[in-house]
């Protein structure tokens, strides 16, 4: 990844952690509120000997700063910190860009031992928390040029959805509704979940929704007799926007539009890809086409 590196020692600075490497800072504009909070959190990370290094970068200007600010310009980011200083810490000590990584890795580690639908989304909203705390303090201290922060986000996004379609692949197997039992059944599916708009583009910014369209292949799927093929695929599109968007004490993930279908007014959220072709062939305008 490219853009301004922090510190004065020369070289990349990837591989060492993101208080090392601060340049920038927002403006505190309630500082007394601010240095009430800052003040709280160092108190916290004084008491609790997990929270040693934590006390130590604090102790550094370019952090207090860095924090002073988040606190005082965004009550999210106050609020996340507030209620995990563990998280901090660990966005401060690490690179940025290997924590990213390490969370992806854990995300599909979590998702694959999760044992129920609320058990899998609250690990991909602890998941998209770290990652915005990360992402945010990356950003505000001039440690990621733009473009990262969008690739940083729309990969989340990316990140989430695959967790999320391979849990309720293997949730389908286990019901018996899904009967191909290879490990890999969500990428053999014919199940696509196509990103659109800025999602699409990996351009992603804080408060972005994601734009998707779902279509499937009939001829890859392997339900259990009985079952509709359409009716099946429509469900399991409805469950993987409830993961993404359903508000729990966790928040969301990512709000999901799912509107840039073909006649969205017509059709289920989720087409064949024989339906969606002839779509696109008879009647799709220019922009839908050029879209894809």
């Amino acid at each position: 990844m490219s853009g301004r590196t922090g510190g004065g020692d020369g070289g990349t600075p990837h591989g060492r952690g993101l208080a090392d490497r601060i340049v920038a800072w927002p403006h505190a504009f309630d500082t007394p509120g601010a240095q009430t909070e800052l003040a709280e959190l160092e108190g916290r990370a004084k008491s609790d000997p997990e929270l040693t290094r934590l006390n130590e970068l604090i102790g550094r200007d370019s952090v207090r700063r860095l924090l002073a600010g988040t606190f005082a310009g965004s009550p999210y980011l106050r609020g996340l910190i507030q209620r995990d200083a563990a998280r901090l810490q660990r966005v401060l000590v690490d690179a940025p860009e290997d924590r990213f990584q390490r969370l992806v890795v854990d995300l599909e580690a979590q998702a694959s031992a999760a044992a129920s639908l609320p058990e899998l989304m609250r690990c991909v909203r602890l998941f998209k928390s770290e990652v915005a705390l990360l992402t945010a303090l990356a950003d505000l201290a001039g440690v990621w040029p733009v473009l990262t922060v969008t690739g940083v986000l729309t990969a989340t996004a990316d990140a989430a959805l695959d967790a999320a379609v391979r849990f309720l692949f293997r949730q389908a197997q286990a019901k018996g509704d899904w009967l191909e039992t290879a490990d890999d059944a969500a990428v053999r599916s014919g199940f696509i979940v196509l990103a659109m708009g800025k999602h699409g583009a990996g351009e992603l910014n804080y408060s972005s929704d994601i734009d998707i369209i779902v279509f499937y292949e009939p001829r890859r799927a392997h339900l259990k007799a009985g079952l509709e093929l359409q009716a099946f695929f429509v469900r399991m599109t409805r469950d993987l926007v409830k993961v993404m968007q359903e508000r729990t004490v966790d928040g969301y993930v990512f709000r999901v539009d799912l509107r840039l279908r073909p006649d969205p007014g017509a059709t289920q959220v989720a087409l064949s890809t024989d339906a969606a072709m002839h779509y696109y062939e008879s009647f799709g305008q220019n922009w839908e086409r050029a879209a894809l």
